[in-house]
């Protein structure tokens, strides 16, 4: 409200904010992203106003942007901002702003110069040029933020597991999880012999048998259904000494 209300506002909307019985009015919750907005749902509210009548002051070429913000994206930071990025994709999907006011003044070209270009030749991305894309990242994770496009066709045809096999994959046993309640964990040998005599009941049981609030040993229980024994699991065993 205030960005429209602005003096500085360069755009129609600034007219009409400031008119005496202009009330703003909140009709819908936050139910768009940034990205949304630039996609589709700005369109689709200005295609529903027109056709009951209304007249859209706004600037056909502005819908989709979003917001105004001439003094926060100065090319210098339009520059950092790109520089995170690897593809005018992934620029565009994950900094909306700064995309959109690089491309209104015209820098795109000049600050997405580092970057890859987005035009491949058609099935340029098999299987084994994937493989040397994702050789790049240390991660999965640092894959699918850096290369999104990639990732999307790895997982789409069913690849990950072979053009990721360089990755390795880091596996926390459920007792080295943050925020997990270590005393619980070294007791699970205890609690499996009680489960057991209590013909596997369910978390909530065991919990109520060692007075323990709420569904403390639920996520333990889940193991032992799935066939844990603490006391047969080396890990476990091996842990438990080292905590003692």
């Amino acid at each position: 409200m205030q960005q429209h209300q602005s003096e500085n506002n360069p755009c129609l909307s600034k007219e009409i904010a400031n008119l005496d019985d202009t009330a703003f009015e909140q009709l819908t919750d936050y139910i768009y992203s940034p990205y949304d907005v630039k996609e589709f749902a700005e369109q689709k509210y200005v295609n529903l106003y027109e056709a009951k009548g209304y007249q859209v002051l706004n600037d056909k070429k502005s819908i989709g942007n979003v917001g105004y913000s001439r003094k926060k994206w100065s090319k210098k930071l339009c520059l950092i901002e790109a520089l995170k990025y690897t593809t005018r994709w992934d620029f565009q999907k994950n900094s909306v702003n700064a995309y959109t006011a690089s491309r209104s003044h015209g820098w795109l070209n000049s600050i997405c110069s580092h970057m890859e270009s987005a035009k491949k030749p058609p099935h340029y991305w098999t299987k084994e040029n994937c493989i040397l894309k994702a050789k790049k990242y240390k991660s999965r994770n640092e894959f699918r933020r850096k290369s999104s496009y990639v990732y999307k066709i790895v997982t789409k045809n069913g690849w990950t597991e072979e053009v990721c096999a360089h990755i390795p994959t880091i596996i926390y046993r459920k007792w080295e999880k943050e925020n997990t309640d270590v005393k619980l964990w070294e007791k699970a040998q205890i609690f499996y012999e009680e489960w057991i005599k209590l013909n596997q009941c369910s978390g909530y049981v065991l919990s109520r048998r060692y007075k323990l609030k709420g569904h403390k040993l639920k996520s333990i229980v889940a193991q032992f259904k799935k066939g844990w024994v603490p006391i047969q699991d080396d890990s476990w065993l091996v842990w438990v000494s080292s905590s003692k």
